[in-house]
């Protein structure tokens, strides 16, 4: 069978681009993750959520697993081809000539409707949803949000909410960034819900804002509280790359449709960055609570 890379982004392929070796980082059940100097990227089985790490390949979850790659081996980038060498006879090739490339840059933000739009079908969707990640502690009365993290998440949320009102802005900042590998997982709840944080400023047009910048500072500043794959996910998300799911929000998606979306993505993942986009909305209405009834 003949490996190939057939979608990535514009990240990765440029990353591939500009390298010449890497290392194995880590094998997971359908995702091979690379490491190049202080970046990842992650070679993943067809039908994966496209994120910025991804690299997208032609084979299936079985198909991955067969393969006989651990961490520490040596990978080396040529000319539209990635081999991963599994001895000094033997490498493991993906050609990548063919593959597309999509901008998970999240731009343009929305009009003060098509918030409104959004922040609706984001509600009713968590509403909806019983991850008993962050989404619990959304959920008014949820069994499941009595958790040590949970109890801490939301201690964290409701003082922030009360600091951002404040324009406490550097306060509010470092608050959240408690959140950062708070959580159990790939990527812990606390990192995913801070993506989506990120997510929201840009979407409802706070990218430039004080508040923004300084979040962005502090996550970059205390990144190595979490493992190095959730890292590199809140460093694409302070560099404003997101995965296509959340980039697919600019379109105003139905609810139906935003709940397939996020819910493929890891088994809470895509939720709790849902409810980190949410909480960017709780944050300039004051009138809004923490928790939402179900719909």
């Amino acid at each position: 069978m003949n490996f190939s890379i057939t979608n990535t982004s514009l990240y990765a392929i440029e990353l591939l681009w500009l390298q010449k070796r890497g290392v194995v980082h880590s094998v997971y059940r359908k995702t091979i993750n690379l490491s190049f100097g202080n970046r990842l990227l992650a070679l993943q089985a067809c039908g994966s959520p496209l994120s910025p790490l991804s690299l997208i390949t032609n084979l299936y979850e079985a198909q991955m697993d067969a393969l006989p790659i651990q961490p520490g081996q040596q990978v080396t980038l040529h000319p539209q081809m990635l081999c991963i060498h599994i001895s000094s006879s033997q490498t493991v090739p993906f050609d990548y000539s063919s593959c597309t490339a999509e901008d998970l840059t999240l731009s343009p933000a929305l009009s003060c409707e098509e918030q409104e739009t959004l922040t609706a079908s984001i509600k009713y969707v968590l509403s909806k949803t019983d991850t008993k990640g962050f989404d619990s502690i959304l959920h008014s009365g949820s069994p499941n949000a009595d958790t040590l993290i949970h109890i801490a998440a939301k201690n964290s949320m409701e003082q922030a909410l009360s600091l951002y009102r404040q324009k406490a802005w550097a306060d509010t900042a470092d608050t959240l960034s408690r959140l950062i590998g708070l959580g159990i997982g790939l990527t812990p709840s606390g990192d995913d819900f801070l993506c989506g944080v990120l997510a929201g400023l840009e979407l409802f047009s706070r990218i430039e804002t004080p508040f923004c910048q300084i979040l962005r500072q502090r996550i970059r500043f205390h990144i190595d509280r979490t493992n190095d794959i959730s890292g590199a996910f809140l460093s694409c998300a302070c560099d404003g790359l997101f995965s296509r799911a959340v980039c697919g929000l600019q379109t105003l998606p139905s609810p139906d449709a935003i709940f397939d979306a996020f819910s493929a993505i890891g088994h809470s993942s895509g939720i709790d960055t849902l409810c980190g986009i949410y909480f960017s909305h709780l944050l300039e209405f004051p009138s809004s609570e923490l928790a939402i009834t179900n719909i």
